[in-house]
C-alpha cells in the first residue's frame, strides 16, 4: 500500500465521510510549507474555539478515565482538567497543527549549540479527527525530531503517522540516554511491561502512566548525541540498528549496535596482529557481546552502550588472546603497546 492510500485509509478510519474528503486533506499538505497558528497571532474569536476544543478533549478524557478507574477499583490515571488560565499560560508557547475544528499542538526546543537538533514536543491533541489527521502530516512536515510523553489515546492516533512508542526493554536503554530538563527523562519513575512510562506529575505526589513516543528522527538523533559524548563514531547503518532496537527491544538487535560499534577498534586491533576482519572474527566479536551484556545488564535496566563496548575489549584486547593467529614475527613492544592503550 503507497502512502497516499495509507493515509486515506487512516482517514477513513478516523471519520468515515470518504476518500475523497481525506483526499483533500492530503492534497492541500503535499509540497507545501507547514501552516502552523501561534496564541499570540490568533483572534479572540480564534483562542476562544481552541480553549473550547481543548476544554471538551480535557474534561471528556478526565470523566472516562474517573468512571473507568472507579469501575476497575483503582486510582485515577489521570490529572484535573486545565483551567482557562493554566492553558494560556502553556498555550503561549506552543504551535497550533491543523484548522478551527482541531488541532495537534506542539512546543519548538531551541538548540543554540546545535540547532540541527532542535526539535519538537507533543504536547496534545483536540477536535476533529480528521483536523488532527491534518496536524499530524503538517508537523512532520518540519523535518526536526519530534516526541512526547502523551496519553494512550494521543499515542494510539501518533503511531499511525510513524510515530514509535519503545518496547519495555528499549525503553530502559533509552532512560539513560534522555537527558534531563527539556526531554523529562527525570519525571519518568518506572517502567511498565507494556512500555508505558510511570510520570511524576509536577508539585504533585502523584504518578500517572504515560506512553514515550517520538519520530524516527529524534530516536537517531538521541543515538548520535550520546554516541558522540563516547567518541563512537555514528553513521547510518548504526541509526538505523538503534531504531530496530527501539521497535523491538531485542538483545540481538542491541548486540548489531555493539558489533558495529566496535568493529572499527576491533578491526584496527585485529590488523596491527597481522589478521583480517573474518567471518571467524565478526563471530568471536558477537559473543563477547553477548557475554559483555550478560554481565553488565541488570534486572532493571541495560547499560549504555558505550559501558558494553568497554567491557568486551576488557576481553578482547589483553596479552595472548590472538596468539594463534598472530604472525611469529609480530613485534611484542607492539602487542604491549596496545594492551595498554
Amino acid at each position: 500500500m503507497n502512502r497516499i492510500a495509507y493515509l486515506l485509509k487512516i482517514a477513513d478510519d478516523l471519520d468515515a465521510k470518504g476518500d475523497s474528503a481525506a483526499a483533500d486533506v492530503i492534497d492541500a499538505n503535499v509540497s507545501t510549507p507547514p501552516q502552523y497558528k501561534r496564541w499570540r497571532d490568533m483572534t479572540p474569536e480564534e483562542r476562544d474555539k481552541a480553549w473550547q476544543l481543548f476544554e471538551k478533549s480535557y474534561t471528556k478524557a478526565y470523566e472516562t478515565e474517573l468512571a473507568k478507574a472507579q469501575k476497575e477499583g483503582r486510582k485515577p490515571n489521570v490529572v484535573q482538567p486545565w483551567t482557562r488560565p493554566h492553558f494560556e499560560s502553556r498555550a503561549r508557547s506552543w504551535s497550533f497543527y491543523g484548522d478551527d475544528n482541531g488541532y495537534v499542538t506542539a512546543r519548538y526546543q531551541n538548540n543554540k549549540e546545535n540547532p540541527e537538533d532542535s526539535m519538537f514536543k507533543l504536547v496534545g491533541t483536540a477536535g476533529s479527527p480528521k483536523s488532527q489527521l491534518k496536524g499530524f502530516l503538517e508537523l512532520q512536515k518540519s523535518g526536526k525530531a519530534i516526541w512526547g510523553v502523551v496519553t494512550e489515546n494521543i499515542k494510539d492516533m501518533a503511531v499511525r503517522f510513524g510515530f514509535i512508542t519503545p518496547s519495555a526493554e528499549s525503553m530502559k536503554v533509552l532512560k539513560t540516554f534522555i537527558p534531563e530538563g527539556a526531554q523529562a527523562s527525570e519525571m519518568i519513575s518506572g517502567i511498565n511491561d507494556d512500555g508505558s512510562v510511570q510520570v511524576n506529575v509536577p508539585n504533585s505526589d502523584q504518578v500517572i502512566t504515560k506512553f514515550y513516543i517520538a519520530n524516527d528522527i529524534y530516536y537517531k538523533t538521541l543515538a548520535k548525541n550520546n554516541l558522540s559524548k563516547f567518541d563512537i563514531q555514528y553513521n547510518d547503518q548504526i541509526g538505523d540498528l538503534f531504531l530496530e532496537f527501539v521497535k523491538s527491544g531485542s538483545d540481538d538487535s542491541l548486540i548489531d549496535i555493539v558489533v558495529e560499534t566496535a568493529s572499527p577498534k576491533f578491526k584496527e586491533f585485529l590488523q596491527s596482529q597481522g589478521i583480517e576482519l573474518d567471518d571467524e572474527s565478526l563471530e568471536f566479536l558477537q559473543e563477547k557481546a553477548k557475554e559483555g551484556l550478560g554481565k553488565i545488564r541488570g534486572d532493571e535496566k541495560f547499560a549504555p552502550i558505550k559501558e558494553t563496548v568497554d567491557e568486551i575489549f576488557k576481553d578482547v584486547i589483553k596479552p595472548g588472546l590472538f596468539k594463534e593467529k598472530t604472525k611469529p614475527d609480530q613485534d611484542s613492544s607492539q602487542k604491549d603497546s596496545l594492551n595498554n592503550s
